[in-house]
């Protein structure tokens, strides 16, 4: 069997190398920086005026952020409360109560929608069960009396 060496390295035979890496690896920082001019500042002139330029750091971003949110919880609450005030039905109490006897044919929408007209209808059939407590499974009979709300 037959082994085969190559040699990897110059023999150094006590003289120092110089390598160029200009030519080796001219993109190296060590190379750039080498090279490049020294960078140039700024500075004002006579009689000229400085002006300092604000910084934008994290604080006035998380203030900024603060300032949004705080702006759109307030236009929403604002939204919230002109909705309420612009629904007809939001607060309104009945001011007085009549008698009513039922009739064959009658049932609690029908008489929620010509009797009660400042509320909508399912709103109207709510108050009237509450009212005369009803439930679901309440049966109307001819004769019944129920109070009807007079708003």
């Amino acid at each position: 069997m037959m082994i085969m060496t190559a040699v990897l390295a110059p023999a150094w035979g006590g003289e120092e190398l110089e390598f160029n890496y200009e030519s080796l690896a001219p993109n190296h920082p060590a190379v750039r920086r080498k090279h490049h001019s020294p960078r140039l500042r700024l500075v004002p002139g006579l009689g000229a005026e400085t002006v300092g330029v604000p910084v934008l750091s994290w604080w006035r971003i998380a203030g900024s952020v603060g300032v949004f949110i705080l702006a759109l919880v307030a236009a929403v609450t604002l939204g919230a409360l002109v909705g309420i005030s612009l629904d007809p039905s939001f607060g309104l109490v009945p001011v007085d109560y009549f008698s009513y006897t039922v009739l064959p044919g009658d049932n609690l929408w029908s008489l929620a929608a010509a009797n009660v007209t400042a509320l909508p209808p399912g709103e109207a059939v709510a108050q009237i069960m509450k009212i005369n407590h009803l439930d679901a499974a309440s049966v109307l009979q001819t004769g019944d009396q129920l109070l009807i709300p007079i708003y």
